[in-house]
């Protein structure tokens, strides 16, 4: 069955998200101050790993394959942090 699920990110330079395999990535946005994605999941799918890299504006962006998810700013946009998943 198709839903939507928000899981939330935390402000760290890599982190692990286990999801059903094949969901969808739909938005990321800030929830109360919180970081979050809202992804398209098939709950019958088995759940998978999907890694996320984090880095704020004006640091070293890591080479690799990285798929750009979305940008969120924090404390009235003094930081800024832009959110890739990692394909390995």
């Amino acid at each position: 069955m198709n839903t939507i699920y928000k899981y939330e990110l935390q402000t760290i330079e890599q982190q692990t998200i286990s999801m059903p395999v094949g969901s969808e990535i739909l938005k990321l946005d800030l929830q109360f101050g919180i970081p979050c994605i809202w992804v398209k999941v098939d709950t019958n799918s088995e759940l998978g790993d999907r890694n996320f890299f984090t880095v704020g504006t004006g640091n070293y962006l890591h080479d690799g394959d990285l798929d750009f998810i979305g940008t969120y700013q924090l404390l009235d946009g003094n930081f800024v942090y832009h959110v890739f998943e990692i394909n390995f």
